[in-house]
Parts: C-alpha cells; structure tokens; sequence
C-alpha cells in the first residue's frame, strides 16, 4: 500500500502493520519525512509504512537532497545501493532516474526519483558517494545520460568508439552492425545493418515467411 505522508497518525500505521512497536518507530521516522518536506523542494513523499520510502524531485536539486540525507543525524542515508534508469521515449523528459540509499543505522531503503531529457546534463553524485562513479558509467554507456564531474566517465561494458546506447527503446534488437571473420584475409570486419533505429526493416527472405 502506497499513500501520502502527510494525513498519518500511529493509529492509522497501526491498523496496517499490525505491530504497534514497530509501527511507533515507522511513525517517527514519517514525521522525519515530514520535515524534509518543509526543509527540502521535494514534490512528493510516498511510503509502504514498512521499510521502503520514496519521493519525487526536479534533477538540479539532487545534489541538495542527497548530501542532506548524508549528513542529517536523524536520516543518516551513508550508503548508495545502485542508480536505475528507466526509458519513456514518448516523453521529453524521458529518462526516469531511481537512486537508491540505505540507512546504517535504521533498516530503512529510500528511493529518489526524478526525471532528465535526453539532451539534459546532470550533476554527478560521486563526490559524496564512491559508488555512483561505476554506477553513472553504467547508465552512461546504457542510455546516454551524461553526469558532470564524474570522475571517470567511461563507457563500461560497450566498446568505446561505440556512438550508440543500447539500452534506450529506440535501439533496434538486431544492433546497427554485423561482425563477420574473413577466413581468407584473416580479419574481422563490421558491417553496418541496413534500417533504421525507429523503424527496423522486416527481412524478407525469412523461413518463417513461408510457413504462413
């Protein structure tokens, strides 16, 4: 069950969890969030009145909210887990960004979402966290998503005179070049495909066709 924050109680958490103790600690940790709401530009905060939390911001504010989570004595967020990326090419902003911090000293995960344009350059977040360079590279190379100040920015699992980003929707499944051995010449050449990245060309010389 997701809901927002800010009409809870105890009593409401408890008719949920079950467990009163636990549900206590939940609910100071919510009026922890509550606060951030006032402290930080945050557009919505979201819980599952377990163990996991999410909110929503704009990309410039990154930076502000994850060192604030860091630091803060009542959050201490020291660890990120990992940096997702999901694609939604019929939006502008189409790339949605989940990063994903734990908690040292409470069992809590919270998850910061906010969304980037393909042509949109965003701060990266590894001065304050080691992780995020290997992380951002992956997402870099994946999608095509550049984070500024990165430390090492390279692409990870590509080649890197690759110019493409697999992971994006409009990437065909076939990829843009064949790989073919010349046993004569005893090379490897690239050969480029022949379709578009939108709209790949159906082959027609297929089997499949035949047994229609």
């Amino acid at each position: 069950m997701v809901c927002f924050l800010g009409f809870l109680d105890v009593e409401c958490i408890h008719l949920i969890c079950g467990n009163r103790g636990t549900c206590q600690k939940i609910f100071m940790l919510i009026k922890h969030f509550s606060h951030i709401y006032k402290l930080l530009p945050i557009n919505y905060i979201y819980s599952d009145f377990k163990f996991y939390f999410m909110y929503k911001i704009k990309f410039k504010d990154l930076l502000l909210n994850l060192y604030f989570l860091k630091q803060h004595q009542l959050f201490r967020f020291k660890v990120l887990s990992t940096i997702s990326c999901t694609d939604f090419p019929e939006l502008y902003n189409r790339f949605e960004l989940t990063y994903t911090l734990m908690s040292i000293d409470f069992p809590f995960i919270l998850n910061i979402k906010t969304k980037v344009s393909e042509f949109t350059n965003i701060n990266s977040s590894s001065f304050f966290f080691k992780s995020a360079v290997w992380l951002e590279r992956e997402i870099w190379d994946m999608f095509g998503i550049y984070f500024l100040n990165n430390f090492d920015l390279r692409r990870i699992l590509t080649d890197y005179g690759f110019p493409y980003h697999p992971l994006r929707k409009t990437f065909p499944l076939q990829g843009f070049f064949q790989v073919q051995y010349n046993f004569i010449k005893k090379k490897i050449y690239y050969i480029n495909n022949n379709f578009s990245q939108i709209k790949p060309v159906k082959i027609v010389n297929s089997v499949w066709n035949k047994l229609v």
